[in-house]
């Protein structure tokens, strides 16, 4: 037998030329000792900054330009953004001279390469995931996408594009995936959780309050 993590690798494999009865689908799972959140839900501030996470090395396969771009739009429109990307790769020069050329060097961090406890620590203070892998110039994209079923095990929603393997690691009460480098659906989807959320919260407030009397 041949092992994938996903169906869309099954295929690719099979475009080399393997039986699919050969084949078995075993998606890579994580340790949810290692993964477990403080707190659940993840609560959206009001007021506070609202942190959004990426993490994935900086090279083009993983699409965070377009994250810098969403953050602007979302900045632009008034919302207290702080997005920390974590990783390393040969992408940093470019997105560091684009967050200054985009004015968010008080909104972007680029954090680099850090330990597997950071990155934990780092989900677990975060509100939302932005996953934004896409097919890059070589064809290449994501065969599973582990960061995701990571930060879903750590209670944080998961927003990005639908490249590979990535949407069989999410389903529509954990994440919204919209089309490659569409920056303005993927703003508006961000701008839909945020609102959904914060509506949740004050009604759920308001009838915490109301139950009082």
């Amino acid at each position: 037998m041949i092992t994938v993590n996903t169906p869309y690798l099954k295929d690719k494999v099979i475009g080399l030329g393997c039986p699919s009865t050969k084949i078995k689908v075993v998606p890579v799972g994580i340790n949810l000792k290692l993964y477990t959140p403080k707190k659940l839900p993840k609560i959206l501030p009001f007021k506070d900054p609202i942190y959004l996470i990426s993490v994935g090395r900086l090279i083009e396969l993983k699409g965070h330009e377009y994250g810098l771009r969403v953050v602007k739009i979302l900045v632009n429109k008034g919302f207290n953004i702080k997005y920390n990307i974590i990783g390393t790769g040969e992408l940093f020069e470019y997105l560091n001279n684009l967050i200054i050329e985009l004015k968010l060097q008080e909104h972007v961090k680029l954090l680099g390469a850090r330990s597997q406890e950071y990155i934990i620590d780092k989900l677990d203070s975060s509100h939302i995931f932005l996953m934004l892998s896409l097919k890059d110039k070589e064809g290449r994209e994501e065969a599973q996408g582990l960061v995701t079923a990571e930060a879903q095990a750590m209670g944080l929603p998961i927003l990005g594009f639908r490249s590979g393997g990535v949407p069989y690691t999410i389903n529509h009460d954990t994440g919204i995936l919209v089309e490659q480098k569409n920056i303005e659906d993927l703003t508006n989807a961000i701008i839909n959780c945020i609102k959904k959320s914060r509506y949740v919260q004050n009604y759920e407030f308001k009838g915490k309050h109301m139950g009082k009397h």
